[in-house]
Order: C-alpha cells, then structure tokens, then sequence
C-alpha cells in the first residue's frame, strides 16, 4: 500500500475533518468548519494518506507548562485518530513517530495529550503525569468554617469575562506544576464557542476580582455544573463555592470538565471544606498524560526539592536520541543533565519517568509496583526526595 504520513494542505481541510469526525464514532459539522479552522497549525496538523487520501489524523500545538522551577514548552497533540477500515495496520504507530520526531526538531522537551484508552500511549512513552477528582456535592451542604466574605460574587457577560477571567487564571497557573498556558484562541473556545448555556461570574473585593466561575444549570437533572472554578485567594475559593451550593431548586453541584475531565486537584481543600466530609462524592480520573521528548532537556532545565545527584538508565526505544544513562546533579538552584557511562542509581521507561517528572507518584510506589528498578534503597529516597513538589500535579486545560 503506498502510504505517507506528512502535514496536510489547506484544500485537505475538509478531508481531514471528515476522517477525524470518522475516526470518533461521529459525523463531520459543517457547522464547526470556522472553529476548527481557528484552532488549527497547518504546519502541526498531519494526516496519514492512503493512495491520496486520509485515513488517520493528528496534530499539536504548543503552550508552556509549569514544571518544578520552570515553565517549558510542551507539545500538546489531540485529534489523534484512525479510520476504522484502517486500524490495526500501524498507522498510528506511523503517526506518532513523525509527530514525536517533528516535536523534537521544534525544541519542545515535552508532550501531553488526553488518553480515551488507558492502554495507547504508553506503548509510545506517555506515562500518567497529572491526576484529580470528578466530584458531586449535596446542594446547601454547609461548609465547616466560613469567615465573615470581605467581597462579593458578581454575574457578568462573556465580552465582559474575556478581560476578567484571563487575569485571574495569569495570576494561578504557575503556582502548580502541570497547569499550561491559555492563549486567546483557547480563551475565545472556552468562553464564545463552546459554553453559551453557562453563566460566568466573578468574586470581586473592592477594585480586585480574585475568582471566577463557569458554570450551567441542569434543569433535567437538577444540578449545578461546574465546568471551570478558578480562584486566586482562599476566601474567593470558599465563596465562590459556597455560592454555587446555595443555588436553589437544585440537588447537587458537580465538577467534571472542561473535557475530557479536569476535575479538582488531589490536595484540593473543598472535601475539608464541608461541614460534614460524606456530603461529597469522589471518583478518581487521569489527566495529562506526559512524554519527555527530549530527556537532557526536560531534566535539566528544572529544579529538584534536595541536592543530589542521581544516575538513571532510561528505556525509550520509540525515540532512540533519549535511550541513554543521565546523570542529574542539581537542587532548588537548577540542575544540569549529561550522559553517563557509570552505573545507573535507577533503571526505568520513559513513560514511568514522565510519571515521577511533576511530582504525581513517588518513585517508592514504581519501585513497589515492579515498573522501576532500583540500585538500592538509599537511591529510592534519594529520587522521592528530588522529585517531591509541594503541590500535586494538576491541568485544567483542554485539547
């Protein structure tokens, strides 16, 4: 079969979509062609042709992501589907080798995407890197402790949350290691294209506004959903909740997108909030899934919780360029990663890396899990320690 894997072509738009739509189970929208179009990197957005026609898609775009000390560039790819007709013939497998290859060439260390299926990605190095909660509440369920609210919450219209939100969100999102960058594309999708059922309000203290909420009312179901809760101070955090628990005719407040699932982070207060902790439900989800594309980079250009230095052997035979032994010697200065020939502290896969790069897992746990192989227990405590980070890992973005 004469295939090819390469970007596609501004006639092939219209293709691509209508493969991508069939790839998901869907039928292509016409009516999403502009947004689409909006969202799109002509150049980033490939297609695997089949004498001449689409069969499989892809593609990326960059954003910055906070890693510990630092915000990199990640390659962030969605779209990712194959034809049925097509599947289980190495197509994705081709995809993902020249998108991975391409993400190298731009100079982005690392890649994330949203997994459907538990199983895809690791195989191509992506490890679970971020985690969270989706959550429902007991509507009017009190709240343990409520300080006397110095401001307000405030309902406003979405040309008036394009200048509101995006300070807010500016002032948070490199506090906590996995959260990405928003650029006016994204903010456009998340307040024009895609939520016009929701209503958007603001928790406002004298001339600063510290908080904001998106969020719809399900009459059917009788429920409040959050779909973004974003908030710079504590007190604008509790009000704002307290507010959506107070709306009336309803049974419960749940928290699930923006999709696939963001959810609430794992150290997330709200559950210590409440008066009473079985007032609220919870169901774990994964989040990014992360690829380190280039290890010296992503290694080396971070900070680590403890002085140390730390060898370690990586497997990564889908991208060979990082199939080496690092050595790592830094702390909460910075750090520096070169290739070694010494015996390695610690022996691992890529994707098991990616899980232990922000924080999200102990080293201990892979260790216990049989996924790492360790030189010794003192190089177990060593890693735990340098890996640490105050917050867990977390993303509210969406692609």
């Amino acid at each position: 079969m004469s295939t090819e894997v390469r970007p596609i072509k501004e006639t092939e738009i219209r293709e691509w979509m209508k493969a991508n739509a069939t790839g998901f189970g869907e039928h292509h929208d016409e009516d999403e062609m502009e947004s689409t179009l909006a969202r799109l990197v002509l150049d980033r957005t490939l297609g695997i042709f089949e004498y001449n026609r689409v069969v499989g898609t892809t593609a990326s775009f960059m954003l910055d992501m906070q890693v510990p000390g630092n915000t990199l560039p990640v390659g962030c790819i969605s779209s990712v589907a194959v034809m049925p007709t097509h599947r289980r013939r190495g197509m994705l497998t081709r995809m993902m080798d020249y998108q991975l290859k391409d993400l190298h060439d731009r100079g982005e260390p690392l890649s994330g995407l949203y997994s459907s299926e538990g199983l895809i990605y690791r195989r191509f190095g992506f490890g679970i890197a971020t985690q969270g909660y989706v959550c429902t509440v007991r509507q009017h369920a009190p709240l343990a402790h409520r300080p006397e609210p110095t401001g307000q919450v405030k309902f406003i219209s979405p040309d008036e949350a394009w200048n509101v939100f995006p300070p807010i969100f500016d002032r948070i999102w490199r506090n906590r290691q996995g959260m990405m960058s928003r650029d006016n594309r994204r903010w456009h999708r998340r307040l024009y294209e895609k939520n016009r059922s929701y209503f958007h309000a603001v928790y406002q203290t004298g001339n600063s506004q510290d908080g904001y909420v998106l969020y719809r009312v399900d009459q059917k179901e009788s429920k409040v959903d959050i779909y973004e809760l974003i908030a710079a101070t504590d007190e604008a955090y509790g009000e704002l909740w307290s507010f959506c628990l107070g709306i009336d005719n309803m049974k419960t407040t749940s928290v699930a997108g923006p999709p696939p699932q963001a959810g609430r982070p794992f150290d997330d207060p709200l559950p210590w909030m409440l008066a009473d902790p079985r007032d609220i439900s919870r169901h774990p989800i994964d989040g990014i899934w992360l690829r380190l594309v280039d290890v010296r980079s992503a290694l080396g250009n971070r900070t680590y919780s403890a002085d140390g230095s730390l060898i370690i052997e990586v497997n990564d035979p889908f991208c060979e360029w990082n199939e080496e032994r690092w050595i790592i010697e830094g702390g909460e200065e910075g750090a520096r990663c070169e290739t070694t020939h010494a015996k390695p502290n610690i022996i691992m896969d890529v994707s098991d890396l990616a899980s232990i790069y922000l924080g999200g897992v102990k080293v201990r746990t892979l260790v216990e899990a049989g996924r790492i192989e360790a030189k010794d227990t003192k190089s177990v405590i060593l890693a735990d320690a340098m890996f640490s980070t105050e917050y867990e890992p977390w993303c509210a973005e969406e692609f």
